[in-house]
């Protein structure tokens, strides 16, 4: 009896021995019937779906010798393929989950979870079958490639995943995003798109999870330090796995390292590291008392005026006097932060405005970006004070004084947030 060999090659991004194949390999792997060892010819290698099945059918629980009847291999080969799968350095064990879940306890009792994993490599098999079934709130698995087929970086593999965590953002009140890679470009690239598109309230959480080392991590700085992001760095290797959480504040040097806030390992579990919580509320008050940027707009009842100031490289700084002004003196005694006025490029010692193009609040473009004042907070080129109409297309902030008459907001840079009525 001549039995013909079985080619199913589907295309993917080697990582290893092991691939992302594809949605059509994935269907065919959990169809696969069980097949005579016989059946198959005697030197036909195994192929990538085959691979993944094993490592899939293993992680749920199944035997070896019940893998081998399925796909049709000896039970010899799914050891020697589980072995590599364990010795091949994919990053996360099961043991590293266990990480995720002492870092997000809290949140995933009350918040839906949403992982976006790199689908360049086999981790997502054993991070998402584990972390499902510990949300009790539902969780929502995205997959993105950050590399062509010619090992480029390129967007397109993220764009749509970044526009769905958008949208679960304002689909639930509370979210966390497990973000799971090992490659430094596909976290970069996700940083950027988040950031430019603004894809991520204050309300997320956002948990980076790597073995990289910070060194490669630079990508992440911009994203780390504005929003409600924390990054967890897994070491170790066998039975011993540790980790260390990390957390960026507000406004920091983009050289500067994270702040070390938790570490983890496989026996001693989670434990605290210094005063800070988990995902603090980084824009309560700074400690490190930075300098922050003011857009303003020209408006009725305030005076604006050149001073000389030898002091400054331009020889002359802004004076802005009025309510604004107050204001703005008010937050940064209240939140810690230096209040610098220019307009333009023209620096002084306490006061720093930056004064609008137009010298106006802004109007919206067709293709969606804004002018004026907002075009500079939008591009998140400062934070700006203000009486700012209650629009939720245009503005970020997360700290509100209501009055009776208006609503007073200090818009930050690059920290989404709530939105405050009138």
């Amino acid at each position: 009896m001549v039995h013909r060999c079985r080619v199913a090659y589907e295309p993917g991004i080697m990582y290893g021995a092991f691939s992302y194949p594809g949605r059509e390999a994935l269907r065919e792997a959990v169809r696969v019937r069980e097949t005579s060892v016989a059946s198959r010819c005697p030197f036909k290698p195994t192929e990538e779906w085959e691979r993944i099945t094993i490592i899939m059918l293993w992680i749920e629980g199944e035997s070896s010798s019940s893998i081998a009847r399925r796909i049709g291999v000896s039970p010899s080969t799914v050891n020697r393929w589980i072995r590599r799968w364990k010795q091949e350095g994919h990053v996360f064990s099961r043991c590293s989950s266990d990480g995720v879940e002492a870092v997000l306890v809290q949140e995933l009792q009350r918040c839906t979870l949403s992982l976006l994993l790199d689908a360049t490599n086999m981790i997502h098999t054993q991070v998402k079958m584990l972390l499902e079934k510990r949300a009790p709130r539902g969780a929502v698995v995205l997959e993105a490639a950050v590399r062509g087929g010619d090992g480029n970086v390129t967007e397109e593999g993220l764009s749509r995943s970044v526009d769905h965590v958008q949208w679960l953002g304002g689909a639930w009140q509370c979210l966390v995003v497990v973000v799971v890679s090992d490659d430094p470009a596909f976290l970069a690239a996700f940083a950027h798109l988040s950031l430019r598109r603004h894809a991520l309230r204050w309300s997320t959480r956002i948990l980076f999870l790597t073995r990289l080392s910070l060194s490669h991590l630079g990508g992440l700085h911009g994203l780390l330090s504005t929003r409600n992001a924390m990054l967890l760095l897994i070491t170790g290797v066998k039975e011993v796995m540790r980790g260390n959480v990390y957390m960026l504040v507000p406004y920091v040097a983009p050289h500067t390292r994270p702040v070390r806030v938790a570490s983890w390992d496989t026996r001693e579990g989670l434990a605290l590291l210094s005063r800070l919580p988990l995902f603090p509320d980084k824009y309560r008050k700074f400690s490190h008392g930075p300098e922050l940027l003011l857009a303003i707009q020209v408006i009725p009842y305030h005076t604006m005026r050149w001073e000389d100031d030898p002091s400054v490289p331009e020889g002359r700084r802004l004076i802005v006097e009025g309510a604004l002004d107050n204001v703005a003196r008010y937050f940064s005694k209240a939140l810690n932060f230096t209040v610098l006025t220019v307009m333009r490029a023209t620096y002084s010692s306490r006061i720093r405005y930056m004064l609008a193009s137009g010298r106006t609040f802004g109007t919206k473009l067709p293709d969606g970006t804004w002018t004026g004042m907002m075009g500079l907070v939008a591009r998140e080129v400062s934070t700006a004070p203000g009486f700012i109409e209650s629009t939720e297309a245009i503005r970020d902030k997360n700290r509100c004084v209501g009055l009776p008459s208006a609503s007073h907001a200090l818009v930050q840079k690059a920290a989404p947030a709530r939105v405050c009525g009138a």
